[in-house]
């Protein structure tokens, strides 16, 4: 007797968890392809802004008032000792 009541409730909490599953899994799915779909429009946006950051710079380094602030690098001639 004892066992067929263990049998009965192991059976109704294992139906219980899996649909617990079922339904966590359909949550999850769905959080995924949303995931998908934001990560696509971000990287879409990132490849438009990176060419619109590089014509930025193009455009900064020509302004002579860029160059009075930030004048560019001098190189060093270096003299090797004998």
């Amino acid at each position: 007797m004892k066992a067929d009541i263990f049998f009965v409730i192991a059976s109704i909490a294992t139906v219980l968890v899996a649909l617990f599953f079922c339904v966590l899994m359909f949550y999850v799915i769905r959080a995924a392809k949303h995931l998908s779909k934001i990560t696509e429009t971000l990287k879409t946006n990132i490849d438009a802004s990176e060419e619109y950051v590089a014509e930025l710079a193009d455009r900064l380094e020509d302004n002579a008032l860029f160059r009075f602030f930030f004048p560019p690098k001098r190189t060093r001639r270096t003299t090797k000792s004998k």
